[in-house]
């Protein structure tokens, strides 16, 4: 388990600088610091924590290289729902029908 959280947590870090805009990517980051702080505590896997968050700084210079920030719309198709919060409401066209037109409705 603790192998496993070490590249969990180096890959999301790499995932989230890869693909998110800047502002976005910080916030994501610090949640994700601190949840997987919690996370690894209660594993015993604080080493793993830690080498993994070092190891994602240090491979942090390729992935802004390879940096491909994804627009808006399609960050709500990769990104789960409940991390949707990130992202703010997803544009009309990316809703369930029945919240499309809900809100189509309430346009004047």
């Amino acid at each position: 388990m603790k192998g496993r959280l070490y590249y969990e947590f180096r890959n999301e870090f790499w995932y989230t600088w890869k693909y998110f805009p800047v502002m976005w990517a910080v916030a994501k980051t610090l949640h994700n610091m601190a949840t997987n702080l919690v996370t690894a505590s209660r594993e015993g896997a604080i080493r793993s924590y830690i080498r993994g968050y070092w190891d994602g700084l240090r491979g942090l210079g390729w992935v802004l290289k390879e940096r491909q920030p994804l627009p808006k719309a399609l960050l709500h198709r990769v990104v789960s729902r409940a991390n949707w919060r990130w992202l703010g409401a997803p544009p009309v066209e990316e809703r369930k029908p029945e919240e499309r037109s809900k809100l189509e409705e309430s346009i004047p």
